[in-house]
């Protein structure tokens, strides 16, 4: 069951003309199932209905909210600002006014900082997944800001980030209540 019409008529129809990749990955998935001695048939769900396969992406996760404690960005603003976007931010833990968020959110001026330029004075608090990701597109478009980062020597990103600084990488303080969730106020656990 699906709740992408293109997906049903692609699995039932084993492919289709419009879409190359969409007929690639049908053939693969026909395959796999021929392979085993299965048959596929692909029904319609819609997608208020479909709960069960969408749960976690309707439920919202603030482990991902990590916010850097006010001061130490403020800190950090004097140091290097002024800071003008904070390009992994929500409404809870956004630092300066003009932020661009992650998912969808009311207060952001857009989504998903990768599809946007990258100006300069930007502030990055990726999540940490990204890190490698972030550093490629600040490469790409030659730009300049505030990016915190795990000191983590055995990542792949991390000679990268090494020979991209353009100033010496500065420690943030071991405080208890460095990074904190802004809607429950509890502490990384590291």
């Amino acid at each position: 069951m699906s709740d992408n019409t293109t997906t049903v008529c692609y699995i039932n129809n084993m492919g289709g003309s419009k879409s190359r990749s969409c007929n690639e990955i049908s053939r693969k998935i026909w395959n796999f199932a021929l392979h085993k001695n299965n048959f596929l048939i692909a029904a319609h769900l819609p997608g208020n209905q479909n709960v069960l396969a969408d749960r976690e992406s309707r439920v919202f996760n603030d482990r991902t909210e990590w916010m850097l404690q006010r001061e130490a960005f403020h800190g950090l603003s004097k140091l290097w600002g002024p800071i003008e976007t904070d390009l992994f931010a929500s409404r809870l833990n956004k630092q300066v006014d003009d932020s661009i968020s992650w998912n969808p959110d009311p207060e952001a001026r857009a989504v998903d900082a990768f599809f946007i330029v990258w100006d300069k004075h930007f502030y990055a608090f990726p999540p940490f997944a990204l890190i490698d990701r972030c550093l490629q597109k600040i490469t790409q478009e030659e730009a300049e800001g505030v990016i915190i980062v795990l000191i983590w020597s055995t990542q792949t990103y991390y000679p990268r980030l090494l020979s991209m600084v353009i100033q010496p990488p500065r420690r943030l303080p071991m405080k208890e209540n460095l990074l904190t969730l802004p809607r429950s106020q509890m502490s990384h656990p590291l």
